[in-house]
């Protein structure tokens, strides 16, 4: 089946350059499924800039969020350029980039207290393991994100900054001090961040 002004022979040749770069069958999914819905919204209008730049409008009156507009356009972007149709492309929208989640999505005391019980129960002391280790790789990508955002504000990374900018005193702690939940915080997520500043 031909969608509009783009056959479906070029829909399916950039199926399969997607799969020679090796993407995971859901990425390639969601890129053909982005494709075919701008073929659909495009209908018999002529494939140019102003096309793309229709879409972008209609996705961004359709109230989703800017992050799912821009994934959409991203999908796009490439098809335009596989089709060697650079001119075609179109930016992203702007989007403030935060840090670190709302208050809401935080992890709780609660939170934290039963990812460790689940993975004792579940795993031993492997899970325990499992567990701050994550808490490591998360560290070291908020220590990436303060040096990425320091270099941003031309401020030192340094103590001073990481406590204005790094949440790790809430309004209710989440580790009681010398608990074995801080113990493991201390040793494998503050010393992380201590140990990136330098």
């Amino acid at each position: 089946m031909d969608y509009g002004a783009i056959p479906n022979a070029q829909i399916s040749a950039f199926k399969r350059h997607l799969q020679s770069e090796e993407r995971v069958p859901a990425t390639i999914r969601k890129y053909l499924r982005d494709i075919r819905s701008f073929v659909a919204w495009l209908g018999a209008r002529p494939l140019g800039k102003d096309a793309a730049a229709g879409w972008k409008e209609y996705l961004r009156a359709s109230q989703l969020c800017p992050e799912t507009v821009n994934s959409k356009l991203s999908a796009l972007n490439k098809f335009f350029r596989f089709l060697r149709r650079q001119e075609c492309c179109v930016k992203y929208l702007r989007i403030q980039r935060r840090l670190f989640r709302r208050r809401e999505r935080e992890m709780s005391r609660a939170d934290y207290t039963r990812l460790l019980e689940t993975a004792g129960e579940r795993c031993g002391s492997e899970g325990v393991c499992a567990v701050t280790e994550g808490l490591k790789k998360w560290a070291a990508q908020a220590v990436e994100a303060l040096r990425t955002q320091a270099g941003h504000t031309l401020r030192p990374l340094d103590e001073v900054f990481v406590r204005e900018n790094f949440p790790l005193q809430a309004e209710e702690p989440v580790w009681e001090e010398n608990s074995q939940a801080w113990e493991l915080v201390n040793t494998y997520v503050l010393s992380a961040i201590r140990a990136g500043l330098d």
